[in-house]
C-alpha cells in the first residue's frame, strides 16, 4: 500500500519541459515592456454577505438515497483593488461555512483566495494571477458565492463533474497563470497563455489521487470585417499524478475558429480542430530474477520491477456557441463543446457538454434565470472504464428588496448515471438565499 504525501519540490519530467518555454516567453515579454509612470491611483473595496437555506433529498448522488439533508450556508466576499491608467491589481477572498443536518450534523468550510495583476499599454497587455481554494468535490454542480459572478447567475461552472465519481469530500488546489496579448494593428491580435497547478484531496477520499497539471497555448485572431473574426489556436496540456508520476498524460490540440455578429443583439461562433494525447502509466509487479522454481523453493527472493506502458488517443476538438437578446429583457445562450479536465481518479476526463441558459427580467427589481447542462464523459486511456453522465437543470427567481439587498429562490434537479452499468442517481434541491451587497468604497490618490 502506498502512502500519499504532500507537495515536495518542482514539477519534473514532461510537466516542466512542456511549460518552461511558454512561461519564460510570457515573463520575458512582460518584463520587457516599458510603462510610463502612473499619474493617479484608485483604491476600491467591495464586500457582500449572503445566507442560504437549502434542502436536498440526495446530496451525495447515491443510487440509494437516504433522508433529506437540510443545510444552512453563510458566505462572505471581500475584494479590494488598485487601479492606475496602465495597471490594475485585485485581491478576492471568499468563504462559505456549511452546516448540514442528516441524522448527524456535519460542518465544513469552503474558501477561495485570488490575486490578479494586469499591465496594459497601447498595443500590449500582460497579466498574471494566483488562486488558492478549498472546496467540495461536488462543487461542480452546486451554486455558491463567487468573486467573479453575480448571485443571480445559475449557470453551472467548472469541469463537467470531473470528481463526482469520487464521492463527497474535500479538495485543495493551488494555481498560477500568466498571459500576454499584443495587437499588431487594428485587425490582428496574438495571445500567449500559460498556467500550472496542483490539487490534493483529503483523507476522507482514500481512492483519490493527488495530481499536478500544466497548460500552455498560443492564439492568433484576425478581424476580416466589422462582423467577422477568424482565429487559430494551439495548446498543450500535461497531467501527472503525485507523489510518484505513476500516471502521466500529454495532449496537443489545434483548432480553427470563426465568429460572426449576426445582428446588434445576436452572435455565433464555432471552432473545429483535433487533439492528440499520449498516456503513460506504470505498475509494480513481483518477478523472480531466476527461473520460477528458485523463488518457489525459497532459494531466491522475488524482486519488484516497474512495468510501464503507453496508450495514444486522438479525436475531434470542437466548440460552438450562439447568443441572442430579445428586447432588453430576455437573453438566450446555447453552447456545445468538448472539454478535457484533470481528475482525482488518476486520469484526464474528456467531456462532451451541452449548455443552455435563459435570462428574463420582469421589471427592474425582479428577474428569472434558468439553465440546463448535459455532459457525457470518458476517462482517457482506460479501456472498459465507466462513462459517466451528468444532467443539471436549474431555475431561480430573484427579487431586489432594496439598495444592495436581494432575495433569491430556486430549484435544482440533478441526475448522474453510467451508461454501461445502467446505474442512476437523482437529486432534487430547493434553496432560498438572502444577499446583502455593501456599497463600494473608493479613494483616489
Amino acid at each position: 500500500m502506498s502512502t500519499r504525501r504532500g507537495f515536495r519540490g518542482p514539477v519534473r519530467g514532461p510537466v516542466q519541459s512542456g511549460l518552461s518555454a511558454a512561461v519564460c516567453l510570457v515573463g520575458w515579454t512582460g518584463l520587457a515592456l516599458q510603462s510610463p509612470p502612473a499619474r493617479a491611483a484608485l483604491w476600491t473595496l467591495d464586500r457582500s454577505i449572503e445566507t442560504r437555506l437549502q434542502a436536498d433529498d440526495n446530496p451525495d448522488l447515491s443510487p440509494r438515497p437516504g433522508a433529506v439533508a437540510h443545510s444552512v450556508l453563510l458566505s462572505g466576499l471581500l475584494a479590494t483593488g488598485l487601479q492606475t491608467p496602465t495597471r490594475s491589481t485585485r485581491l478576492d477572498a471568499a468563504a462559505t461555512a456549511w452546516r448540514t443536518g442528516r441524522g448527524s450534523v456535519q460542518n465544513r468550510i469552503d474558501a477561495r483566495l485570488g490575486l490578479n495583476h494586469t499591465w496594459r499599454l497601447e498595443t500590449a497587455a500582460w497579466q498574471w494571477g494566483l488562486q488558492a481554494q478549498q472546496e467540495s468535490t461536488f462543487s461542480d454542480r452546486i451554486s455558491t458565492i463567487s468573486p467573479t459572478t453575480a448571485p443571480s447567475s445559475s449557470t453551472p461552472t467548472g469541469p463537467a463533474g470531473a470528481d463526482l465519481g469520487l464521492g463527497p469530500g474535500q479538495r485543495r488546489s493551488l494555481g498560477l497563470n500568466a498571459g500576454y496579448s499584443h495587437a499588431f494593428n487594428e485587425v490582428l491580435t496574438a495571445q500567449l497563455q500559460a498556467q500550472a497547478g496542483r490539487t490534493q484531496y483529503g483523507s476522507a477520499l482514500p481512492g483519490a489521487v493527488d495530481f499536478r497539471n500544466a497548460d500552455a497555448s498560443a492564439a492568433l485572431s484576425w478581424r476580416s470585417t466589422e462582423r467577422d473574426t477568424w482565429s487559430a489556436q494551439w495548446g498543450q496540456s500535461h497531467f501527472a499524478t503525485q507523489p510518484q508520476a505513476s500516471s502521466t498524460s500529454r495532449s496537443n490540440t489545434f483548432t480553427f475558429g470563426a465568429a460572426r455578429a449576426l445582428s446588434e443583439t445576436s452572435s455565433a461562433s464555432i471552432s473545429l480542430g483535433a487533439y492528440r494525447s499520449v498516456r503513460e502509466s506504470s505498475q509494480n509487479i513481483s518477478v523472480c530474477p531466476l527461473p520460477a522454481d528458485f523463488c518457489r523453493l525459497g532459494l531466491v527472493a522475488p524482486v519488484l520491477v516497474q512495468l510501464r506502458g503507453s496508450r495514444r488517443d486522438n479525436g475531434l476538438q470542437y466548440s460552438a456557441a450562439y447568443s441572442a437578446q430579445w428586447l432588453p429583457t430576455t437573453r438566450l445562450r446555447l453552447q456545445a463543446d468538448r472539454q478535457q479536465a484533470p481528475s482525482g481518479s488518476g486520469v484526464v476526463l474528456r467531456s462532451d457538454r451541452l449548455l443552455s441558459t435563459l435570462e428574463h427580467s420582469f421589471s427592474d427589481r425582479t428577474g428569472l434565470d434558468a439553465s440546463y447542462q448535459f455532459a457525457r464523459s470518458a476517462y482517457t486511456g482506460l479501456a472498459g472504464a465507466p462513462r459517466p453522465q451528468l444532467q443539471v437543470l436549474q431555475a431561480a427567481l430573484a427579487h431586489r428588496l432594496g439598495e444592495g439587498l436581494s432575495l433569491r429562490a430556486g430549484l435544482q434537479f440533478t441526475r448522474s448515471g453510467e451508461a454501461t452499468s445502467q446505474l442512476n442517481a437523482r437529486s432534487h434541491q430547493v434553496h432560498l438565499t438572502l444577499r446583502l451587497d455593501g456599497q463600494r468604497l473608493d479613494s483616489s490618490r
